[in-house]
């Protein structure tokens, strides 16, 4: 189970649990990407969370990164929007 979650230290150095939802990676920009929740929300929509990931050397930390252009989002969110549908089917 300690896989399927990462935490999160928000900038107050709090941390909070999430549970990872969906990775995936997009070669247009050579990127990881972690959908995430926090643990206890029943997948609420409002409550989850997308991200660049980078690992660092050992694989097991790393760093998430806001995605802040346009149309590197719009190819990020088109492929959450397919992975939910196809949960929903």
């Amino acid at each position: 189970m300690e896989e399927n979650m990462i935490t999160i230290i928000d900038e107050d150095g709090n941390e909070q649990l999430h549970e990872i939802l969906l990775t995936f990676e997009l070669d247009d920009y050579d990127k990881q990407y972690v959908v995430f929740a926090p643990v206890g929300t029943d997948d609420d929509e409002d409550l989850i969370h997308v991200a660049s990931y980078i690992p660092d050397e050992s694989g097991e930390v790393g760093t998430l990164n806001d995605i802040e252009d346009d149309e590197e989002w719009a190819l990020v969110e088109e492929v959450i929007n397919t992975f939910f549908d196809d949960e929903e089917e």
